[in-house]
C-alpha cells in the first residue's frame, strides 16, 4: 500500500485551496539563440497541449504569449555566466581542484584523447566558461544589469497570481552522451536559478519513440 505522510497531506490540502480561476497564465516557447538547439516539434506540442488545457479546462483568468515581454531571455547563456561570475565568491575551478594541483586544459585534453580523467566533460567546460566574464568586465556588467532587468520584468509580469509555462529543455530525452554535442541546452533550466524564480517541472508523457 501507499503510506501518506502528514506533510504530504498538508500540502494536498493547501493545493485544494488554490483558486485556479484567479491565475494568469503566460507561456513562452523557446530561447532563440545560436547557442542552444531549436525547440523540437514534440516539445512544442507538449507546450501547446498545456496551454490548451489551461484555456479550455482550467477556467483561468487569461492565457498570454509573452515573447515580446522577455526578449532578454534570448541572451540567457551570457546572462547566466555573468551573474554567476558576479555573485559567486567561490570559483567552480577551486571546487574541482579541491586543494590539489589542477589544470582545466590538461584534464580536458586527457578526456578528449584517452577518455581517462576523474572529471566530467561538462564540468571541465564550465571551468573554462566561468573565466570568460572576467576578460570583458564592461560587457559582463551590462549582462548583469540585463539579468537584473529580466528578473524585475518577470516579477512584474507574474505578480502574485501568475504562472509561466516554458519547456525545461529544447529536446526530448536524449541518448547517453548526446548532450555533449549541445553544451548549452541546460540553460532552459539554469537561467531560472539566477533569476531566483521558483520552478516546478511537470512530466508531460512519453515521446513518440
Amino acid at each position: 500500500g501507499c503510506v501518506e505522510f502528514p506533510e504530504l497531506l498538508e500540502l494536498q490540502e493547501k493545493a485544494k485551496s488554490v483558486d485556479i480561476s484567479s491565475l494568469q497564465v503566460f507561456w513562452l516557447d523557446s530561447i532563440k539563440s545560436f547557442q542552444v538547439s531549436r525547440l523540437q516539434p514534440e516539445m512544442r506540442d507538449c507546450l501547446d497541449a498545456a496551454v490548451r488545457e489551461m484555456e479550455n479546462h482550467c477556467d483561468v483568468t487569461s492565457v498570454k504569449e509573452t515573447g515580446r515581454l522577455m526578449k532578454k531571455l534570448n541572451d540567457a547563456v551570457d546572462i547566466w555566466s555573468c551573474m554567476i561570475h558576479k555573485g559567486n565568491p567561490v570559483t567552480f575551478v577551486s571546487l574541482m581542484a579541491d586543494g590539489k594541483p589542477f589544470s582545466t586544459v590538461w584534464e580536458l585534453l586527457k578526456w578528449l584523447i584517452i577518455g581517462s580523467t576523474p572529471y566530467t566533460a561538462p564540468g571541465l567546460v564550465l571551468c573554462l566558461v566561468e573565466k570568460a566574464p572576467a576578460l570583458t568586465p564592461k560587457r559582463t556588467a551590462q549582462k548583469v544589469r540585463d539579468g537584473e532587468l529580466l528578473r524585475a520584468e518577470l516579477e512584474e509580469m507574474l505578480g502574485d497570481n501568475g504562472v509561466l509555462l516554458f519547456p525545461s529543455h529544447p529536446k526530448v530525452a536524449p541518448k547517453h552522451t548526446r548532450p555533449l554535442l549541445y553544451p548549452f541546452n541546460w540553460i532552459y533550466t539554469g537561467i531560472w536559478n539566477v533569476l531566483l524564480a521558483p520552478v516546478t517541472q511537470v512530466p508531460m508523457g512519453l515521446s513518440r519513440k
